[in-house]
């Protein structure tokens, strides 16, 4: 719910600067605040809203997600720059807010990237699970969820809130909305269903 907060909050910016940039025609502004919105509904429809799918398709909607945020701060900080340049001040009230909306959008860049982190570190053996079928012991999560082998071990992570495409290869959870931990039975439920299913295959 955070996450959802802070990406509602910018995107209402968006729109104000929008009207901003209408009314004082500036063009150039009007739309780079409109492809900035543009994306962020997108994320937000094919991600959320538009849950239905085959497993297994990307997940599209943390990189429109990683646009909204880079153009926020290229705008903002584009701004605050020429700013600098005017007024030779830094900490102005006027760039207070940009500042502010500066931080926001490195937060969300900061949870796309703990996101494909996560993968990162196994992407041969890592994707989604419903961890509600799969029943392992000790694993405390009965909803949807991420998972990475790790040696002997499976490290998932387990939403608390919102998550992006939970029917893609790699649903997008943003931090802090979830809860990580490892499990060995989990990866051992893993290895016997892979088993199963190569048994299966040579049949």
């Amino acid at each position: 719910m955070f996450f959802l907060i802070i990406v509602a909050f910018l995107t209402s910016v968006h729109l104000v600067c929008l009207f901003i940039s209408i009314y004082r025609k500036m063009f150039k502004f009007f739309l780079l605040h409109d492809i900035a919105i543009i994306f962020q509904i997108a994320s937000f429809y094919f991600g959320v809203v538009k849950i239905s799918g085959h497993p297994g398709q990307p997940n599209y909607s943390v990189y429109m997600l990683l646009v909204f945020s880079l153009l926020t701060l290229f705008i903002f900080g584009y701004a605050i720059l020429k700013s600098v340049k005017e007024t030779s001040k830094l900490f102005t009230w006027r760039n207070g807010d940009r500042l502010l909306f500066i931080g926001l959008s490195l937060y969300i860049v900061f949870t796309v990237a703990d996101h494909f982190w996560f993968f990162a570190q196994n992407s041969d053996e890592s994707g989604s699970a419903n961890f509600s079928a799969i029943k392992a012991e000790e694993v405390e999560c009965s909803t949807y969820g991420i998972l990475r082998v790790d040696g002997d071990e499976m490290v998932y992570r387990c939403p608390q809130g919102l998550m992006y495409g939970v029917f893609s290869n790699k649903p997008f959870i943003p931090w802090p909305g979830y809860f990580e931990a490892r499990s060995r039975n989990l990866k051992r439920v893993y290895d016997e269903i892979l088993e199963e299913s190569r048994a299966t295959i040579k049949k």
